[in-house]
């Protein structure tokens, strides 16, 4: 225990040091814009000189501005009426005003635990807001001499409030679904790479993945080979999904695939795998029941080494194997959205990037809804093995059921039955199961049964908690002696029960601080444990990442521990890692040095230099690259040189493809931007079919859709055939699209639908088609009927909805009972009281209305009985 203790101590003595004077204060405020308060405290920093930096996002958000996140993180900032933009590029530390780069420095921007500030005198003079920090420091306020968009709507209901309308549309999305085609354009990328080194081997190696449509399926393709053993892997998953489902005209299945699929998850009984099959699925997306842990994997070239960040920090790596899969398993996950990104480096220093969201499960599904998985799997066995080193571990039939019993309580079964021994000759396995999860605010809590075909049992309790800074979770598992599965084979098959918890917090300037802990009950009376502590703060200008790891088993205990320094500066980075273990005979040691520096050239280049050294066998490589980007793909080149002498040169180029957004035609290279991402095309047309082109009625007006992308501002501009495209759109997943007008046209022309569910694919754009026609205004009053007299309602909800039910307006009457809807468009329309008020069966009915273009109908009486 005592070299634990020096461990400890060491390990904290670095963590908490700190330095005796920093260049900047860092403060925690409350943040208000023109009087209305952000939803959340923000980070402001003062400098040595008196410079304010402010969170700009946060403030365009309270503001109600615009704020674009590309593929590559940067975010593009625009705030009405001021028709600039600020562009931060928090990773590369690069800012851009107007479209022209500006010096990152201390007294502009910086980075407060990943989060851009910038200048208060910045966003005067970009977006005409002038900040104030209070005298006490901990508010801080932006004030607008024009009013800003949260004004503008603010303004327009209290206007409704005024006169005791308070109008508000609720369109109800079109669900549009884009059929499978005969024959799409593939979209995807192509990697090729050579190599040479002091022996004379000469290298070549090819990779590749896309998505296309054939033969009304979708196909996701990926390969990889090189010149001596050619294609050595490829993986293939054809089959259609639907958010709305309905695929193959079953309803409620969502996704239907064949080939290489991904096995299930159950606790206590699987841990997923993949391998030929078929899959079925309520689900569009892969379900991951794990509770408080997660699994992030996908494609990638063998022989790239895959980074996982969570946020910025690093959390662990490793090198793409033949088969061109990287897999991180088990992955903590805390309170809230984690922010999970896979960086590939190619041997030639290019980069690819990937993105993975993973929340701990929110509890329970709404009530009444059913949601199932079916596999049949052959596990370890691809479609195609190609190099001969798949382990065919035998068929296996899977399944989960999941039913929301109300709104937080969810009660599930699963399934896990081994169809015949395995290549190996293991036993064939055979797992039933039952879940209940639940969840109440920040609290979620699991318990899972299994029982084996032999009669032996496994249970498991497990809850997480998560609030705004501070996340927490716990599990208890206990396993029979003679009950057998994956999950208890690969936790050592000998263990008999065993509880876990971990909590994660921030500590304000301090940083923030992680820890886990587990305790094991072995056969034969050990145990073991094994403890994980992690602690991340800033020095300055210098981030720290502080690990590390203790395992006892038998009384032996082993300790790991690593720390990384990274300065990013100008435009630069610099990495310095370090490595170290000890044994419970020994003293702590360094394993391992590595270096790193990254630097910027242009906007484009990326010129990087790295070093490592192993103490214990004093082995020591030095490697340099250059990599730069093209709008359509990247081209790298490196050398290494080890300590025997020893080199090699890498060459690489990678290229993006797909078809033309608006053409069709295919094959073109494509922007890598939107190679991964989905579109959908709007057509707008008059009634009369006529393409609407313009503002005015003329082509080339310049008008332009206004609308909400899953709550995001935006506008499409309408080119000279009436078509609209909205790009960067997630593939295959349903996105609510809601048209809210038409900018720099006419403001009476009203477009049908209000609003859709679309759901793009690789190659497919999503098609709406949207009419434009002259708003109609529809007026009248509701009454009270009584035995004696009728009179004017105040304060009646009334009810407009389309007859097919695509859209829905509300409006209250005013005194006297008279009502109003405006800019309506034109068609039938059913025109009631809310239902709740009127105490009468049947009376959703209401009154039936037809509107003409430009129609003013004042005409309609309602009749509100039962309630006086």
């Amino acid at each position: 225990m005592s070299r634990v203790v020096r461990v400890a101590l060491i390990l904290a003595v670095a963590a908490f040091a700190r330095p005796i004077a920093a260049s900047e204060t860092v403060l925690l405020v409350a943040v208000s814009v023109n009087g209305r308060g952000a939803s959340e405290f923000e980070d402001v920093a003062v400098t040595e000189t008196g410079a304010l930096l402010v969170p700009v996002v946060a403030i365009v958000r309270a503001a109600e501005g615009l704020v674009d996140v590309a593929d590559d993180g940067s975010v593009t900032l625009q705030l009405p009426p001021a028709d600039g933009t600020i562009r931060i590029d928090a990773r590369s530390e690069r800012l851009q005003v107007n479209g022209r780069a500006r010096e990152w420095a201390p007294e502009t921007a910086m980075l407060v635990d990943g989060r851009p500030l910038v200048a208060s005198g910045l966003i005067a003079e970009v977006f005409g807001l002038e900040t104030t920090l209070s005298q006490d420091a901990s508010t801080l306020e932006v004030v607008s001499a024009r009013p800003l968009p949260a004004d503008l709507r603010a303004m327009r209901e209290r206007r409704w409030s005024t006169f005791g309308l308070d109008s508000r549309e609720e369109p109800v999305a079109v669900a549009v679904e884009t059929p499978y085609v005969m024959l799409a354009p593939p979209e995807g990328e192509l990697q090729l790479g050579l190599s040479v080194n002091s022996g004379g081997d000469l290298g070549a190696t090819a990779s590749g993945r896309f998505e296309m449509e054939a033969l009304r399926l979708g196909h996701r393709v990926s390969f990889s080979g090189d010149k001596d053993g050619g294609i050595g892997s490829l993986r293939w998953t054809s089959g259609r999904s639907s958010p709305t489902g309905g695929v193959f005209g079953v309803d409620r299945l969502s996704r239907a695939e064949i080939g290489d699929v991904e096995g299930l998850w159950a606790p206590l009984v699987r841990s997923g795998g993949q391998g030929r099959g078929l899959r079925l699925s309520s689900d569009v997306f892969e379900r991951d029941s794990r509770f408080d842990v997660s699994r992030v994997a996908g494609d990638a070239p063998p022989g790239w080494d895959a980074e996982l960040y969570l946020g910025s920090t690093l959390i662990d790596f490793q090198r793409v194997g033949p088969e061109g899969r990287f897999a991180f398993e088990d992955l903590p996950l805390f309170g809230g959205a984690n922010d999970y990104r896979v960086v590939l480096y190619a041997p030639d220093g290019r980069t690819r990037e990937i993105s993975a969201t993973r929340t701990i499960a929110a509890g329970a599904l709404p009530a009444g809804e059913w949601r199932f998985d079916g596999v049949l799997l052959e596990r370890g066995a691809p479609v195609f093995d190609l190099a001969g080193d798949g382990v065919d571990e035998g068929p296996s039939l899977q399944f989960a059921v999941d039913y929301g019993v109300d709104s937080a309580l969810t009660l599930g079964a699963f399934g896990f039955f081994d169809l015949e021994a395995g290549a190996e000759g293991s036993e064939p396995t055979r797992h039933l199961g039952l879940l209940a999860r639940s969840g109440l605010g920040p609290v979620t809590a699991q318990a899972g049964f299994a029982l084996d075909s032999n009669g032996f049992s496994a249970a498991e309790l497990a809850t997480a908690v998560g609030l705004r800074s501070v996340g927490l979770h716990a599990r208890y598992r206990r396993f029979d002696v003679g009950f057998d599965s994956p999950v208890k084979r690969e936790a050592g098959g000998d263990a008999l029960q065993s509880f876990r918890v971990g909590a994660s917090t921030a500590l304000g300037w301090l940083g923030s601080i992680s820890a886990e802990y587990e305790w094991v009950d072995l056969v034969g009376g050990e145990t073991e444990e094994r403890i994980d502590a992690s602690f991340r703060h800033r020095l300055g200008p210098i981030s720290f990442s502080h690990v590390g790891e203790l395992w006892r088993v038998g009384g032996a205990d082993r300790v790991q521990f690593s720390s990384l320094a990274s300065l990013s500066l100008f435009g630069a980075n610099a990495r310095l890692r370090a490595e170290g273990s000890m044994e419970t005979s020994g003293d702590p040691r360094l394993d391992r040095l590595e270096a790193a520096l990254t630097s910027r050239i242009g906007r484009d280049a990326n010129l990087a230099v790295s070093s490592s050294y192993d103490l214990n066998s004093g082995a020591h490589a030095t490697n340099g690259s250059l990599a730069w980007d093209t709008e359509f793909g990247s081209f790298g080149v490196a050398a290494s040189l080890d300590d025997r002498g020893g080199w090699s040169a890498n060459f690489g180029v990678g290229v993006s493809f797909g078809g033309d957004t608006r053409t069709g035609a295919w094959p073109v290279l494509r922007d890598r931007k939107e190679t991964d991402r989905g579109m959908a095309r709007l057509r707008l047309a008059g009634v009369d079919g006529t393409p609407f082109a313009g503002g005015d009625g003329e082509s080339g007006a310049g008008a332009s859709v206004a609308l909400l992308v899953d709550g995001r501002p935006g506008s499409a501009p309408i080119d000279e055939t009436g078509a609209a495209i909205i790009s960067g759109l997630a593939p295959g997943r349903a996105t609510l699209i809601e048209l809210t007008g038409l900018d720099d046209a006419d403001p009476f022309l009203a477009l049908s639908p209000a609003a859709a569910s679309v759901s793009p694919r690789p190659g497919v754009p999503a098609e709406l088609s949207v009419a434009v026609a002259p708003g109609a205004m529809l007026s009248g009053r509701v009454i009270a009927s009584t035995a004696n007299s009728e009179s004017g309602t105040a304060h009646a909800t009334v009810v407009l909805e389309r007859s097919d039910g695509t859209s829905r307006q509300t409006t209250r009457s005013l005194t006297g009972g008279y009502f109003l809807f405006e800019n309506v468009f034109p068609g039938d329309w059913i025109v009631r009281v809310e239902d709740h008020e009127t105490g009468v069966p049947g009376s959703r009915s209401g009154l039936a209305v037809i509107l003409a273009p430009d129609e003013m109908r004042d005409d309609l009486v309602l009749v509100k009985t039962g309630g006086g």
